[in-house]
Order: structure tokens, then C-alpha cells, then sequence
């Protein structure tokens, strides 16, 4: 796999993540990390529920 190959596919797996994140919880606060492995995308996707006490 080359450069360019691994960043569309980078590319489009943050897209995906964006809009499942949207469906199943807070878009406002949320982290994921990416690890590629021998051509693998490995994701670890972290939303935690987040509020404010004034």
C-alpha cells in the first residue's frame, strides 16, 4: 500500500467516524486515535459524556 492509498483511507475512516459519533453521541466532544498495522487500519474511538456545572 502506498502514501497516497493509506491517506484516502484515513481520510474516508474520519469521515465515517464523524458521522457515527453524530448518531451515537456528542459531536462536541469526542477522541479517536488510528494505528496502522502491515496495511490494517487499527481505530480506537472515545466518547465520553461531558458537562459544563456553572
Amino acid at each position: 500500500m502506498g502514501k497516497e492509498e493509506l491517506k484516502a483511507r484515513i481520510h474516508a475512516k474520519v469521515d465515517d467516524i464523524v458521522d457515527a459519533v453524530e448518531k451515537i453521541g456528542d459531536i462536541n466532544y469526542f477522541e479517536f486515535g488510528i494505528k496502522s498495522v502491515n496495511g490494517d487500519l487499527i481505530i480506537k474511538l472515545e466518547n465520553t459524556y461531558k458537562e459544563r456545572i456553572k
